[in-house]
């Protein structure tokens, strides 16, 4: 199927999260239409057969794969109880959009506009028929986060542990973003931007990418300047000087950290020419999840609140097209509900 299947599952949703966002049973529905989607296709996205093979091995007592012990669990669990691949995508695609779901639900001031930009902006749902595993980890990790906020940190240990299972990225961000929680002055984070960008120039990054499998992206050959690059720094310029400007509601004030931190790994990744800009969007996937909880909160600083939502949307759908026709192997879609 073409790109319209994509354009359907849009509208349903869109129309679904709008009709149901005031019945706390049913609200849950148009993600489920998103689980359903991502978890019976078949060869979209790039690491799709890679991932398939990766079952097989597992499956057959084979271990070429360095894999979290997590994803390991569950492969051997799906294959003792007769399943197929198929099964795990559709197991971690509703895992990932579950704890999706919960973020926004819990942590947003516009439900409706979060939850549309989910599907629409290419670095989350998109993103997650990509890279399966860190999509799983990335959620979890995004739920995590009103922990943060309550200080129950004995719970985001256990969170981020778990998302750690799946994806070991996971770990490093424990301590970042507990960090993220108090409000830091700008050349605080001028200071840290360079401290980084040193390490990313000295041996010792090589010495933590091979720690966290990442050693493969050194030279992975993506070093070019990715014109989408230019626009997220763009869009995290605008956050800073909006959220300056008037301001933020201090159990807001780390997501607004979050973009800052994400800003920072764009610029990383646009400066640091001896790793691939893979490994920087990969880490940044974590912090950019702030931007479902920080948009609607930037769109309602404005007195025409609907027109400034009204454009958002609608570059957001121009993303959101570019996504499908320019993105690695989404295209064609086709299903398989072979699970068993």
């Amino acid at each position: 199927m073409g790109a319209s299947v994509y354009y359907f599952v849009f509208t349903v949703y869109s129309y679904l999260i709008i009709f149901t966002k005031k019945n706390k049973w049913l609200r849950i529905l148009p993600y489920v239409i998103l689980a359903l989607f991502s978890g019976f296709r078949y060869g979209v996205g790039t690491d799709y057969f890679n991932y398939a093979s990766i079952f097989n091995d597992v499956a057959s007592g084979v271990y070429p794969w360095k894999i979290e012990k997590g994803y390991e669990y569950l492969i051997l669990f799906i294959s003792k109880i007769g399943g197929t691949y198929q099964l795990v995508f559709l197991i971690m695609s509703s895992l990932t959009v579950f704890f999706t779901y919960k973020f926004i639900k819990e942590e947003s001031v516009d439900y409706v506009m979060s939850s549309i930009l989910y599907l629409l902006i290419g670095p989350f749902y998109l993103s997650s028929m990509n890279g399966v595993r860190q999509a799983l980890a990335i959620s979890i990790v995004a739920y995590s986060l009103k922990f943060i906020r309550k200080n129950k940190y004995v719970k985001v240990i256990f969170w981020i542990i778990l998302a750690g299972l799946f994806h070991s990225s996971a770990f490093i961000i424990l301590p970042i973003a507990i960090a993220m929680k108090r409000r830091y002055e700008l050349k605080t984070l001028i200071i840290a931007f360079f401290s980084v960008f040193i390490i990313m120039r000295s041996k010792i990054i090589f010495w933590i990418m091979d720690l966290f499998s990442y050693g493969k992206y050194i030279n992975y050959g993506e070093y070019d300047i990715d014109k989408t690059l230019l626009l997220f720094v763009f869009i995290g310029i605008c956050v800073i000087y909006i959220v300056e400007r008037y301001g933020i509601s201090k159990e807001k004030e780390m997501y607004y950290n979050m973009s800052i931190s994400s800003l920072m790994l764009i610029l990383l990744a646009l400066f640091t020419d001896n790793v691939s800009n893979v490994v920087f969007m990969r880490f940044n996937n974590y912090f950019f999840y702030s931007y479902l909880i920080l948009t609607p909160i930037i769109a309602n600083k404005f007195r025409e609140k609907i027109f400034v939502k009204s454009i958002i949307y609608i570059f957001s759908l121009l993303y959101f097209t570019l996504t499908i026709f320019m993105s690695n192997n989404m295209l064609p879609y086709q299903f398989n509900f072979k699970i068993f």
